[in-house]
């Protein structure tokens, strides 16, 4: 099996677990699955990310074509920094409110 199939496979599953994680997190208010659904929501962009790195890694003849995977690492750290602070804007909020 390829690796761009393996990577398809997990990120449908994923997607299945975010839907998931959303329709439980709301119906408990709950922080914690909410921030567990953001988490598995960037894994996905990661593996988006990861399968177009492997895509253009394995199409291309560009002797820099290994550099798409570092990318791919840089944006995925930016993106959990993003997740991080709307969890915390929303913990801040929530804790106001009491």
């Amino acid at each position: 099996m390829s690796q761009q199939r393996r990577l398809g496979i997990v990120l449908g599953l994923n997607l299945s677990l975010i839907a998931a994680l959303v329709i439980v997190g709301r119906a408990a208010h709950s922080v914690g699955v909410l921030a567990a659904a953001g988490d598995t929501a960037i894994d996905s962009v990661a593996l988006v990310l990861g399968l177009t790195a492997v895509t253009v890694r394995d199409r291309s003849t560009h002797p820099r074509r290994s550099l798409a995977i570092p990318v791919v690492a840089l944006i995925n750290g930016g993106a959990l920094l993003v997740v991080l602070a709307l969890i915390v804007v929303e913990a801040v909020r929530r804790l106001r409110r009491r």
